[in-house]
């Protein structure tokens, strides 16, 4: 009744892993839309989710004044 755990050949996957096919196909079918969702962040038209998610933030104003009854300076931040 002998358990084997593959310790061996799994150590040689991770030192030289093959580039044709991984060796744990299922995990690699499993973690493909969670990376193809992550890369949408950063690619795609306009330079993806993220940027346009930047150019939808505008423009924000801030007041610095620490008097209550006054606003003091007026900035605008504009994103992008």
């Amino acid at each position: 009744m002998g358990v084997s755990f593959h310790t061996l050949e799994r150590e040689k996957n991770y030192r030289a892993p093959s580039k044709e096919k991984s060796p744990y196909p299922l995990l690699q079918q499993a973690v493909r839309p969670h990376i193809g969702s992550f890369n949408a962040l950063m690619d795609g038209p306009d330079g993806g989710l993220l940027n346009l998610a930047v150019k939808d933030i505008g423009t924000k104003t801030v007041f610095d004044s620490n008097d209550p009854e006054r606003l003091g300076n007026k900035l605008n931040c504009k994103c992008c």
